[in-house]
């Protein structure tokens, strides 16, 4: 199918960037691109209706002010890193929105480079990862738990894998076995 119709190479320009922008905005994912200076030059729709502004807003007010004053320092240096040594960043952090919502995102920034592979600004990544981050904090406090139990509950706990091997005993049972501490009984039968 010929989707270029006229055959001019600035409807064939201009086909491209709609293909690129319904791409970007159908990603799961938020898309911020800056210029060497830091200021934004464009983002995709999930980004868009993440901070809940408009393309244009983006624009004349820049990003929106939700770091504090740590993340700020510390973004400025990766961005500086970024441009000067092409240096991606990865990291997990705790967004605050306007409305005192919290969430946690998964980033991922790195360079924009031009068709000569030059750096010419910054591009950023991120997603919801709250579920994730929520699962993991409750899989410690239910193992915090476990472990104070296993400390000090007076009765002979433990549990064995398939193999019958101790994967988790009880401060009285290792007493029982003889064991100054119930980390020696892991992993035997």
């Amino acid at each position: 199918m010929n989707r270029n119709p006229t055959g001019t190479p600035e409807e064939a320009l201009r086909q491209t960037q709609a293909d690129y922008q319904m791409l970007v905005d159908s990603l799961p994912v938020c898309l911020l691109r800056k210029d060497r200076d830091g200021k934004p030059i464009f983002a995709n729709r999930p980004y868009l209706e993440f901070h809940n502004t408009t393309l244009e807003e983006l624009i004349r007010n820049g990003e929106p002010n939700v770091l504090n004053e740590m993340q700020r320092q510390q973004f400025a240096g990766e961005d500086q890193e970024t441009l000067e040594n092409g240096t991606v960043f990865q990291g997990v952090l705790q967004h605050i929105h306007s409305d005192g919502t919290v969430c946690w995102v998964e980033r991922l920034k790195g360079p924009q480079l031009d068709a000569d592979r030059n750096v010419v600004g910054i591009q950023i990544l991120f997603w919801g990862v709250t579920d994730r981050i929520e699962a993991e904090q409750a899989q410690q406090r239910e193992n915090a738990l476990l472990q104070a139990l296993l400390q000090h509950v007076p009765d002979a706990i433990y549990f064995k894998d398939k193999a019958s091997r101790f994967t988790r005993v009880s401060e009285n049972m290792a007493g029982m076995f003889g064991l100054d501490n119930a980390s020696e009984a892991i992993h035997r039968t």
